[in-house]
């Protein structure tokens, strides 16, 4: 009628598994004798330390001959300028949106800004194929900070939101190199 008291001091696991089945069938759990291969490693442990021996005796592939780094993109005659060419067309509205996006962040600075629209003059888009080659996809916008290219939308939002456009932007309005802040630059 009345339940049996327990040794409070015995402290059974709350989740079991069948490696520990045994313990469930024993009459006194604080004196169980574990066999043997339970004190062993886990096969997990086994098999991770096997590939490992596996990956150390598997000849080594051989390092990828080092390219010569590509020539950044510059647009000539502008190293004293922010040029962005863009669109004032609502055709697709992203990159109508994308351009108004970067003439907002450049105007914030209060510099002044070459804006090339796209849509008013067709010479300014094979001016901007032959600056960019066949090195990247044509999109809107394009900027150039100081003569260097710098990348789309989503790379000036990148700088501008890491603190590095300002840096860049004050430096060209002030007549200071790019080569300056090469390395805070993100090398696209």
């Amino acid at each position: 009628m009345w339940l049996t008291r327990t040794n409070p001091n015995l402290r059974l696991p709350a989740n079991f598994s069948f490696k520990d089945i045994h313990a469930l069938f024993a009459d006194d759990p604080t004196r169980l004798n574990h066999p043997p291969h339970f004190t062993n490693r886990c096969i997990f442990h086994r098999s991770r330390s096997a590939s490992a021996s596996l990956r150390a005796l598997s000849p080594q592939p051989e390092p990828a001959p080092a390219s010569q780094p590509e020539p950044p993109i510059s647009l000539p005659g502008s190293e004293r300028l922010i040029v962005v060419y863009s669109t004032s067309l609502r055709v697709v509205r992203r990159t109508f949106d994308d351009c108004r996006d970067v003439m907002s962040i450049l105007r914030s600075y209060r510099v002044s800004i070459d804006e090339r629209d796209l849509s008013a003059d067709a010479r300014l888009v094979e001016e901007l194929q032959g600056v960019l080659g066949g090195k990247t996809k044509l999109t809107l916008p394009q900027v150039f900070i100081g003569g260097r290219y710098i990348g789309g939308a989503a790379e000036i939002k990148q700088l501008h939101e890491a603190g590095e456009l300002k840096k860049c932007v004050e430096a060209v309005s002030l007549g200071f190199s790019l080569n300056i802040f090469k390395k805070n630059l993100i090398q696209l």
